[in-house]
């Protein structure tokens, strides 16, 4: 007769109960000043990250200001013309005038500064007009009846291809000047450093457009966020050409301080005018701006 033991196996653990200590903890409630911590935070966290989204997506809206309507042309104020029709090396069609002086001593490249179009450029044109320069201005793409859309790459190959009629038309064999404005000095110092010119003028011109927008939107990561450069500083030292610096310290657009680093970085020989009228924008009623603009021009010597 088979006889069952039944034998008791006792595991150290099992069939105990929990004591007090080992009790999950119950988690306390947060206190409504930390949850209106929490909110806050999230809140301005959300906030600041859509608003860096925005910069991001509409950056070239803050920048460029383009106007399609022409108002003015050269002959309104008593000069004949060219209006040129300009191809790109990517296929977009630039507008741009030249206008020719009696006088011939040279021709002016104008790269224009980020708002409006050549309709704007008539009083430069008429002051290089009146010191006897032939001059070209053009409308980036976007700007006037230019196709495209603004960017930083574009606006290189818009200049590259109004040097390139000048140079086709054999007008750089003279006196050959690159006069850059605003945004437009960024775009004049390229093409300094890859063209043969004999003088470059930087007016009202920022040091790099990281820097502008560090200073101006000194609450966003422009560094990582802004795509646009226009180093101008870090370009002027391989510019060959005399550099002519005007800035005015009432300009409230970009700091009177921009102007004097870009002088600081140039080489030698080098100008700086700093304008007395307040009426910045508008220069060519100084008498000394057009002045200044004739004695550094006519001072420069054939390379």
């Amino acid at each position: 007769m088979n006889t069952q033991t039944n034998i008791d196996i006792q595991l150290e653990g099992f069939g105990e109960l929990p004591s007090d200590s080992s009790k999950s903890r119950v988690k306390k409630a947060e206190s409504p000043i930390v949850r209106a911590i929490k909110t806050f935070s999230l809140t301005v966290g959300l906030t600041y990250f859509l608003i860096c989204l925005m910069y991001i997506c509409f950056q070239d809206s803050l920048l460029y200001k383009p106007s399609n309507k022409i108002g003015r042309v050269p002959v309104h104020v008593g000069h004949s013309f060219m209006n040129l029709i300009l191809e790109t090396s990517d296929n977009q069609k630039i507008n741009a005038w030249y206008v020719p002086s009696g006088l011939n001593k040279g021709t002016v490249l104008f790269c224009r500064g980020n708002k409006g179009n050549l309709s704007n450029d008539l009083d430069v044109i008429e002051t290089w007009n009146k010191n006897g320069y032939n001059v070209l201005s053009f409308d980036y793409r976007g700007f006037g009846i230019s196709t495209g859309k603004p960017s930083e790459d574009g606006l290189y190959k818009d200049a590259r291809a109004a040097y390139k009629w000048l140079k086709d038309n054999k007008l750089t064999e003279k006196r050959f000047i690159l006069h850059g404005h605003s945004i437009g000095g960024g775009v004049a110092s390229k093409l300094a450093v890859e063209i043969d010119c004999d003088g470059l003028i930087l007016e009202s011109t920022f040091t790099s457009l990281k820097d502008l927008t560090r200073m101006k939107f000194w609450a966003l990561p422009t560094d990582i966020i802004c795509f646009s450069e226009f180093p101008t500083t870090e370009r002027l030292s391989a510019v060959k050409a005399p550099v002519f610096v005007i800035h005015s310290p009432e300009d409230p657009h970009i700091p009177f301080r921009m102007g004097q680093k870009l002088y600081k970085a140039a080489g030698e020989p080098k100008m700086f005018l700093s304008l007395s009228d307040g009426d910045y924008d508008f220069p060519i009623y100084d008498s000394q701006y057009t002045r200044s603009l004739a004695s550094f021009a006519d001072s420069l010597e054939r390379h």
